[in-house]
């Protein structure tokens, strides 16, 4: 898979911090049996903070970038 290549969230992995599209905006986030974690959003609109269903959720997802190599 390309690092710019969306993909549909139904095949993002469980338990793996990504990077994911919510509402046209890129959240970091990871996906485990509780359902949505964004650790770096304070209230980012995914229906996680508040607990709301009919909020949006994320739709695409994409893996981390790599870290910038030092040289």
């Amino acid at each position: 898979m390309h690092h710019s290549d969306w993909q549909p969230i139904e095949t993002s992995p469980g338990y793996t911090t990504i990077l994911v599209l919510c509402d046209g905006e890129v959240f970091q986030a990871h996906w485990d049996e509780l359902g949505w974690e964004f650790p770096f959003a304070l209230y980012h609109g995914c229906g996680c903070c508040g607990g709301d269903p009919t909020m949006d959720q994320p739709t695409h997802w994409m893996p981390l970038p790599a870290p910038p190599t030092e040289g």
